[in-house]
């Protein structure tokens, strides 16, 4: 071996590197031993852990070798010249404190130590220890041999060449350093956990050959590097070998390697294994295919890992790394912003035509299946699809590829790179054959937009020609060539002037609402490759939006949610970038803000012009400074009221959370090198805006509304300068609406800030006195309109609230003293004014009119009794419950309905509360006034107390009665929340009456409280018929179960059969004739199918025995038997094998249950078993899972179905092969879920 290793060597570095030995030394010995035995204990810290003390090492294996002593041993090291003295040292020291005839002393050193003998002599004949021995650099240079990668290990690091075989240290730190950013071990290894524990579980097997397989050999190189190098048990064996004769040199040693073949194929590798040395063999996934065993397969990294890894590197972008290339390790490497230090072109760039490279550039990604994307690729390539086919099949196979089948989808894996691989070569020809198609294919105009109902996008997404997969790769080329094709392509003509015109002659075909819908996603890319043509189409839209409507992109998206107009933000985001369009793009934003929007979503033009105009937000490259002339002289000169509203929201405080908008993909427009802001900056662009609002406040008085309303982002010059303002202000020229809405505002500011925020500073007291010289200013001179504010709902903001301190727990009853005695004021004022007529305006214009009524109570007692009757006579709600509050204060007495007519008697009962005292009072009254009590109560009012529980089914029974079945359900709904069902004595007939007259609209009853009172009845004595006939009419509500139903199948099997003669029809229809009409025919066939899919052949009864397999089989039979004599044979296979898949585990957690594997064993037919599969699918229901989890579910689910099949293979065959069908069913659906995430 050319890197062999002397004792000469060994010493002559010792002596130049005496720092480097004494620390190496340990790690150098450490690695021998795992690399010769297998230790059973091992202790040898290294480097800065030498100067913690104790012991230098300690060993314990079960057999030695000519080093390392059997059993126990204690290690001291040593390199220093006089090392004689060294090791007397030591071993005076050691022996005197830790002498043990059960250890073995050993001292080793880097030095020749000529006395080694003469020490192991002396010290053994002391009988101190087990045994004493020395190892000097003789014995390192002979160990050395027996530990090959030690041995080269040691070699590189004294200096030594070494050729054609490398360190696992070096070849790791050859591979991470192929880039600028040095690339991590996370890459391969990140959720990878029980990969790398199999490679270490086989490396503790029978010596072997160990493939590990992934995408490509790249990846599963590194992987095996990555997963070894931290581990000293394997690391100090392993060795990389890059040709044949290094390989036959190793293969010869006697210890036992861990060999990892690069850059060739050994021809001997079972002389390797033979020899005792493991192979682990990085491969691809086309080079797995004849391995058997030992395999190790690595499954792609998701996703949101992978971004995870590249960001624990430091990079800037991960997530256009992994975008840019699918997530491929390989294409990871190449890319631009990885930085590699070296680029090599793969083979097949010359191997393919430019004609073939070109069109997969532009495609990048189609369905192969698809024939309307088939002929885009056939003008592309000039050839039919079955030759061009021909040649992706093989290109994907070469080393590197640039292409991939994934599922029946081609996909480019790095466009980026490709580009930069072939763009130097592509022809004029081939530039000029994309014009056509992209006109083609964004010439559509997608049907789903005529669609009448709002949830568009939930409907066919397909619903245009061409696939969102060629849509999407024709935009993002158009952008692609745009942003890059003039400085990489020879092309004659300016590329961008030739886009240009082609997106002009785009947009210029439809300028409707239609179109700009129908571009999609890919609107993006377009506006991004002909920004100018995209913005001329936009300006002369908006310019004539009364045709083109384009209002209605603005518009919600239904019920299922889905955003019309987000892409067209998004493109006016992207272009925002680019400075030479930025005021255009704001101005166009703006203008859509004036639009009608009747969008709810969050994504709307302001919101957009808020994310790019925040201060301290990275969303656009233009300076603060520039920004502030932008709102100054376009956006406020052109879009007043837009702008104003805009201004307040970029007040620091006003949004806490700003969205990234949109950036291009390909154009480089600066957005690296955005402002840096800082803290200074940021508090002078709010000190601008603010500048920017004093400057046009102007005389409009809509306008300090929102001023006062953010009058606390106003530091205190500029809220003096506001206030001062607005007082100089002719008060007469606010309306008196205008006044109350500001006195409003401010009083609510001055409340927040005296309650809240107040302390004890000049700052506060002047902004708390400023702030209440402006409420009294505009306060409303109307008494009414002065006072409107003590009667809202909930506790009112006075002028003067107790200040909030946390230990003052009176501070709110205080305040709300205060506030009872300014309303008692007021009331007093108001009815002394002008008696009632005044008041009855202030319960009309005020929220809580309920509380005035009692107020009036509180302060006249019955003085106003007269009056507060008479409002009974109005038809205004707010009067209404105004007097009844009053009343309801009242004592309840029958003289108090004396005199009053019919209505009047109605609402003074109303107004009491609902108890036995007014329960008794309702059954003296006249039947009518009875009839339309029942008719005018509701929800609201059931507050009935514990006391008069035995009114419950009397007020039931009075609902029945007045045919109020709806508030009777709601009553119901009440007593079953307030009051256990157990201590209610309730009237089940009442019950049964309520159910059988109302409908099953389920949108029009609390469905909770149908189904409640359902299972009530169920376990009541009603007859059984009637049970059944309210299970039937409620089986469609979601909580309905079929109990009383499913005892009755259960136990005879004819009335299941019953059921299904109502579903299906005879096979001679003209022999049976039905008592029932067509259409009620139907109600029943669908009320026995929604009832036999509700009920399980497996509930358990007491009442019932289990049905075991016997007794499941005889049921079956019965039912078969059933519909055989009623002319209906064989047709209710498919509801029995519904039945079926609902069975649980066995007793063995194995699926189906003893009982449904019998029937499917010994008496299944195909119909049933098909049913079964079916059936056991579609009982999985809707699933939800991480963005890029894939198939993971799936798989899980095929594997237990795989278990189960293999656990009843013997015992019952033909239940394990549907439980194997059912394991390819979900296996399939998994790759599906597999190739969904891959394309995303």
């Amino acid at each position: 071996m050319s890197w062999h290793v002397t004792a000469k060597e060994i010493e002559n570095w010792s002596s130049s590197n005496a720092r480097e030995a004494q620390s190496l030394l340990p790690e150098l010995i450490g690695k021998l031993i795992l690399a010769t035995v297998n230790p059973k204990n091992f202790h040898f810290p290294y480097g800065n852990s030498i100067l913690t003390g104790g012991w230098d090492g300690m060993l314990s294996v079960d057999e030695g070798n000519p080093f390392v002593p059997e059993g126990n041993s204690v290690w001291e090291f040593g390199t220093n010249t006089s090392i004689n003295a060294k090791a007397e040292q030591d071993y005076d020291k050691r022996t005197s404190a830790s002498a043990n005839k059960k250890l073995t002393y050993v001292f080793a050193t880097t030095r020749t130590w000529a006395k080694k003998e003469t020490f192991q002599i002396e010290k053994n004949k002391e009988s101190k220890w087990k045994e004493v021995r020395g190892i000097n650099t003789d014995d390192l240079e002979v160990w050395l041999l027996l530990a090959p990668a030690v041995h080269h290990w040691f070699a590189e690091i004294i200096g030594k060449r070494t050729i054609n075989s490398f360190s696992i240290e070096q070849s790791f730190k050859s591979w991470s350093n192929q880039t600028e950013i040095p690339l991590s071990s996370e890459l391969v290894l990140k959720s990878r956990e029980d990969e790398m524990t199999k490679l270490e579980n086989l490396l503790e097997n029978e010596i072997s050959i160990i493939s590990i397989s992934s995408s490509s050999f790249q990846e599963s190189y590194a992987f095996i590097l990555s997963c070894l190098k931290d581990n000293p048990v394997y690391s100090s064996r392993v060795l990389i070998i890059t040709t044949q004769e290094s390989w036959n040199n190793i293969v010869q040693s006697n210890y036992g390697l861990i060999l990892i073949y690069k850059d060739f194929i050994p021809s001997n590798i079972g002389d390797a294994v033979s020899n005792g040395h493991f192979v682990v063999e990085a491969l691809d996934a086309d080079n797995i295919k004849d391995k058997r065993t030992n395999v190790i397969l690595l499954n792609k990294i998701r996703k949101s890992i992978m971004i995870s890894a590249l960001n624990s590197m430091g990079t800037e972008d991960a997530d256009k790394i992994y975008n840019d290339t699918k997530g491929f390790l390989y294409a990871i490497i190449r890319h631009e912003l990885l930085v590699p230090r070296e680029l090599f072109n793969p083979e097949w760039i010359d191997k393919y035509d430019i004609n073939i490279l070109s069109t997969i550039l532009f495609a990048n990604s189609w369905y192969r299946l698809d024939e309307n994307d088939k002929s885009i690729i056939e003008e592309l390539s000039g050839l039919s699809y079955a030759e061009f086919e021909k040649h992706l099949t093989l290109l994907k196979d070469e080393k590197y590829p640039p292409i991939r089948l994934v599922g029946n989808t081609w996909q480019v894996i790095s466009k980026i790179e490709l580009w930069y691989l072939i763009a130097n070569r592509i022809s004029i020809n081939q530039i000029d054959k994309l014009k056509p198609i992209f006109i083609k294919i964004f010439s559509e105009i997608d049907p789903i937009w005529n669609n009448p109902s709002a949830d568009k996008w939930f409907f066919n997404t397909d619903s245009l020609k061409f696939s969102g997969y060629i849509r999407k790769s024709i935009a993002d080329t158009i952008a692609l060539i745009s942003a890059f094709g003039n400085s990489n392509m020879t092309y004659s003509t300016n590329l961008n002037i030739a886009i240009n015109s082609w997106a002009k002659e785009l947009f210029e075909k439809n300028f409707n609402v239609e179109a700009w819908y129908s571009y999609g996603y890919e609107l993006v890319h377009i506006a991004e490759a002909s920004p100018i043509s995209f913005l001329d189409a936009l300006e002369k839209t908006l310019e004539d939006k009364s045709t083109t409507k384009i209002q209605e992109l603005f518009k919600d998206g239904g019920d299922f949610g889905g955003c019309f107009h987000c892409n067209l933000l998004w493109a006016l985001e992207s272009i925002s970038w680019d400075t030479s369009l930025f005021s255009r793009s704001i101005s166009i934003l703006a203008k859509l803000s004036e639009l009608d929007i009747k969008s709810s979503m969050g994504n709307n033009p302001l919101s957009t012009l808020e994310n790019i105009f925040l201060g301290w937000s990275r969303n656009s490259n233009i300076s603060l400074e520039n920004k502030i002339n932008v709102l100054r002289y376009t956006l406020m000169k052109d879009f007043p009221v837009v702008t104003w509203e805009l201004l307040f929201n970029l007040l620091i405080g006003s949004i806490t959370i700003s969205s990234i908008i949109n950036r291009p993909s390909y154009l480089d427009c600066n957005i690296d090198n955005v402002e840096i802001r800082t803290q200074n900056k940021i508090i002078q662009y709010n000190e601008d805006i603010i500048t920017l609002i004093l400057e046009n406040i102007g005389t409009n008085e809509q306008r300090w509304n929102p001023i006062f309303d953010n009058i606390n982002k106003f530091d205190e010059n500029n809220y003096i300068k506001v206030i001062n303002t607005f007082m100089a202000i002719d008060i007469n020229s606010f309306t008196n609406d205008n006044r109350l809405l500001l006195s409003m505002i401010i009083r609510d500011k001055l409340y927040h800030h005296r309650k809240f925020n107040y302390k004890d500073s000049e700052d506060s007291k002047t902004f708390s006195t400023k702030l209440e010289e402006a409420f009294h200013y505009i306060e409303p001179d109307d008494i009414l309109d002065k006072n409107i504010y003590l009667f809202v709902l909930g506790r009112p903001n006075i002028l003067n609230p107790v200040p909030y301190k946390s230990d003052d727990k009176d501070a709110y009853k205080r305040d709300d003293k205060e506030i009872l005695d300014l309303k008692k004021e007021v009331i007093k004022e108001i009815i002394e004014i002008d008696e009632f007529k005044l008041f009855v305006q202030l319960v009309q214009k005020i929220e809580n009119y309920h509380e005035v009524g009692q107020l009036v109570y509180s302060l006249y007692g019955e003085l106003y009794k007269e009056n507060m009757l008479s409002l009974l006579l109005s038809d205004e709600q707010c009067i209404l419950v105004c007097a009844k509050s009053y009343i309801n204060c009242l004592p309840f007495e029958e003289s108090l309905l004396h005199g009053l007519g019919d209505n009047q008697i109605v609402e003074v009962l109303m107004a009491r509360d609902f108890n036995s005292e007014l329960f008794e009072i309702i059954k003296k009254q006249k039947d009518n006034i009875q009839k339309q009590f029942w008719e005018s109560t509701n929800a609201n009012y059931f507050r009935i107390k514990y006391e008069d529980y035995m009114y419950v089914n009397w007020i039931i029974e009075q609902f029945i009665i007045y045919k109020q079945f709806e508030k009777a359900v709601d009553f119901i709904k009440y007593i079953f929340i307030i009051i256990r069902r157990s201590e209610l004595e309730l009237d089940n007939i009442l019950l049964v009456k309520v159910l059988l007259e109302i409908n099953n609209d389920s949108g029009k009853y609390d469905q909770d409280t149908i189904c409640n009172i359902i299972t009530h009845l169920q376990s009541s004595s009603i007859e059984i018929f009637k049970i059944k006939q309210l299970e039937s009419k409620f089986i469609n509500f979601y909580r309905t179960m079929p109990i009383v139903w499913e005892k009755d199948i259960l136990k005879n099997p004819r009335n299941f059969v019953e059921m299904l003669s109502f579903i299906y029809s005879p096979k001679n229809k003209q022999d049976e004739q039905s008592e029932y009409t067509p259409e009620e025919l139907q109600n029943i066939s669908t009320t026995c199918r929604s009832i036999i899919d509700k009920i399980s052949l497996f509930t358990k009864y007491d009442d019932i025995k289990e049905m075991n397999g016997e007794r499941l089989k005889l049921w079956i039979t019965e039912v078969r038997q059933g519909l055989k004599e009623i002319d209906r044979e064989n047709m209710g296979e498919y509801f029995l094998g519904k039945l079926l898949a609902s069975s649980p585990v066995g007793e063995d957690e194995i699926f189906p249950n003893e009982a449904t594997r019998e029937v499917l064993n010994d008496i299944s037919t195909i119909d049933l078993d098909e049913s079964f599969i079916i059936a056991k699918r579609n009982l999985r229901g809707m699933t939800t899972r991480v963005y890029d989890e894939g198939g993971n579910q799936e798989r899980i689910i095929s594997e237990k179905f795989k278990s189960d099949a293999n656990n009843l293979l013997f015992t019952h065959p033909n239940v394990a092969k549907l439980l194997n069908e059912l394991a390819k069913y979900y296996s399939r659906d998994g790759e599906h879920e597999d190739i969904r995430v891959e394309l995303n």
